[in-house]
């Protein structure tokens, strides 16, 4: 009995050790400014609604129609998520991603603010 209490101490104590140095001082939300590049850019782009995430699909998704790149809009507003919809976005990058179907070690989408998009 005498072991199996040193064992569980050991391991409590080590996973207190791993949570405390988990912290990174100032990564709190108040400390954390999202937009990457605070210029807005413009493009003419493609709505594609790729599934629902508790599906393994990526919801709905911007395709920029010069270069094919694909974003995870944060504020698609609901009259837009029509699939293969064509529109004009003006939009920000965001510095976070989107992490989405089946691929475990994929590096997310990456995610942009709509500052306005129009038909």
């Amino acid at each position: 009995m005498g072991n199996f209490l040193k064992s569980v101490t050991a391991l409590a104590l080590l996973f207190l050790v791993m949570w405390a140095t988990s912290c990174k001082k100032g990564s709190s939300p108040q400390n954390h400014n999202p937009i990457v590049n605070k210029s807005t850019l413009n493009s003419n782009a493609t709505i594609h609604y790729t599934g629902p995430v508790a599906a393994d699909g990526c919801s709905w998704l911007i395709s920029l129609d010069a270069d094919s790149t694909e974003y995870s809009p944060i504020n698609l507003p609901e009259n837009f998520k029509k699939d293969s919809l064509k529109v004009i976005v003006s939009y920000k990058h965001l510095n976070t991603r989107f992490h989405c179907g089946m691929l475990a070690n994929s590096p997310g989408i990456p995610e942009v603010e709509i500052q306005s998009i129009q038909k």
